[in-house]
Formats: C-alpha cells, structure tokens, sequence
C-alpha cells in the first residue's frame, strides 16, 4: 500500500513540473522578451490557451496576422479550442465564428483564409464578439464628432462603419497619428493580441489611454535656422507600430526606409534638430513588396537614434541605432 502512494505521489509531482515546464515555455518565446510593450498582452492570451508560437521557439510578433489567425485567436479565447477539419485547420474556428453571429456565411471564404486580415475586419469581428457574445454595449457618444476625427472614415466599408465606430470609441483599436484609421491596412500578430485583450479584458484599455497620456508629456524641439523653433509631442515606437519593416544606411549617408503603407513623414538623425535635416516626403519606389523612401542625411547616421514625424508627432524608435 505504501508504495501504491509512493508511485501516486511521484506521478503527481512529475505532471506538476511538466505542466509549470510547458506554461514557462509558452511565454518564453525567443523574439519577444518581457520588455517589448506587446508582451503583456502576448502573455495572457498564451495563458488562455488562445495563442502558441512556432516549433523553433519564436513568437514572430511582426508577422502580418492573417483572417485564420485573427478567428483563431479571438474564437478559441471566447469558446476554447475548436475540431479540426481536412478543409482547413481553421474551419472549425471560422464555423464557430458563424454560429456566434460574429462573421457572416460568406464574408470570409476559404480561400481567403491565409490572407492578411484588414484593420476594418478586425474591428467587425471584435465588435460583433463584445455584443453578441459578451454582451457588452459599445455606446458611442458624438458620432458625429467620432467620425469627424477620422480623416478616412469615407474608406471604411459602409457595412462596417459602425463596427469600426465601437471599437474606435472604446480604444480597442486606436488610429493613427495622422487621424486615418487604416481600414484597409493590417495588423501584425502582437497588435492583434493587443486588441483581443483589449477586448477581453475592459481595464486594458484604461492601462493603454494612462501609457500613452504619460508618453505625451515627452517632447521633442524642431529648431530652426532662423532661430524659431516647434515643439512637438514625442511618443516611443517601434517600426511595427509605424508600420514600417526596416531602415538601414545605404552608400554612406543615404537612409533607406522600407514601409508596409504609403506614408508621408520626415527623419530625423541622432541630436541633429535643425532644418538641415530631413524634410517629410511621400515619394517612394516598390521594392521587395515594400515602399521604399530614399532620405539624405546631413550627418553620418551610423550608430545614432532615429526619430520619425509622422503627423504632428515625433516618434523616438526603440531598439534601433543606424
């Protein structure tokens, strides 16, 4: 009998340890550390069971997050893990997503289900999930106002409009600093987790306003030639968030800019803040799948900060040196 408890008692340690193992794994991904501003949000998804990353131990946080993810994800965080078909390892996911209510029959067909997913979709899908299976009310006050302080709202597809309003009005989905929503443009799997979280849990959102009020108080001083000067509002960001893929130095003092979007915006190198500096273009090429935009510095950018004007705010990026 004593040895009947003794081998019980070894069988329950070793399941304990083998399942503390597999939660440390899970949120130990090798690209994306406790520092980097989505692990949070990245985390408590994989505690939910709603997200894992890849057999080589990566996260991959700046991939572009497709329509079979995005379901997954979001589905799997409100109803659990769903059956696996031979159609797609997502069907299941998007059957649930019918069923909910939170995707029509046809909106999204198979055959678009490894396509990225669009910022307008995403806002859809969260949108219907808080209503129709969280029961929550996404009220929006002033529409008229809302709308107003989207400069792209005419873009948004008529049938989601109203979504994107909801999610926009709650701060599950933020804008741009331009005033565009991007209803067109994606997402990448860390900004994805952000607003699943966002949506999951009320409280984040609050978290996020207070982060970035606090970020507003940093500035940062365009001087002038002729002695004037601008101050405006500095933000931390990485490339992903400005949806940018890399900048690197090209033929000496040339700084290349390799953009997901078309954007207008300026660069500024190191401590160099006057007018010599870069000035905002929109010109760009095609390249690798990319825009490409071709800026000259006035100064030798090898080893210095980067700080990006886009809109009325300067973005200092993090992790980047030239």
């Amino acid at each position: 009998m004593k040895k009947i408890k003794f081998f019980i008692m070894i069988a329950v340690v070793i399941f304990l340890l083998a399942s503390s193992a597999i939660c440390y794994a899970a949120t130990s991904f090798t690209d994306i550390k406790s520092t980097n501003w989505a692990y949070p949000y990245v985390s408590k998804l994989v505690e939910r069971g709603s997200i894992n990353g890849y057999s080589d131990g990566t996260f991959k946080p700046n991939n572009t997050i497709t329509n079979a993810e995005f379901i997954k994800i979001i589905i799997g965080a409100i109803k659990g893990s769903q059956a696996v078909t031979d159609k797609h390892w997502a069907t299941g996911y998007f059957s649930k997503a019918i069923e909910l209510g939170v995707l029509e029959k046809d909106e999204i067909n198979v055959t678009s289900y490894d396509q990225a997913m669009t910022r307008e979709t995403m806002g859809s899908v969260i949108s219907r999930v808080a209503s129709k299976v969280q029961n929550e009310n996404l009220t929006v006050n002033s529409k008229d106002s809302l709308i107003s302080s989207i400069s792209d709202y005419s873009k948004i597809k008529n049938s989601y409009q109203d979504y994107v309003l909801n999610v926009y009005s709650a701060k599950i989905i933020t804008g741009y600093s331009d005033g565009t929503f991007g209803p067109q443009k994606t997402a990448t799997r860390a900004e994805a987790c952000t607003m699943i979280m966002k949506l999951l849990d009320p409280t984040l959102r609050t978290e996020v306003k207070q982060e970035m009020d606090k970020q507003e108080q940093s500035t940062f001083t365009i001087t002038y030639k002729s002695g004037k000067s601008t101050v405006l509002p500095q933000k931390t960001a990485t490339l992903s968030d400005l949806q940018i893929a890399k900048i690197d130095v090209y033929n000496g003092n040339q700084i290349r800019v390799f953009s997901k979007v078309e954007q207008s915006f300026a660069v500024f190198v190191g401590n160099n803040f006057t007018t010599d500096t870069i000035s905002p273009t929109s010109n760009y090429w095609d390249v690798d799948g990319y825009k490409m935009y071709l800026f000259t510095s006035p100064v030798t950018p090898s080893g210095k900060e980067i700080r990006i004007v886009l809109g009325n705010t300067a973005y200092l990026i993090q992790g980047v040196k030239l």
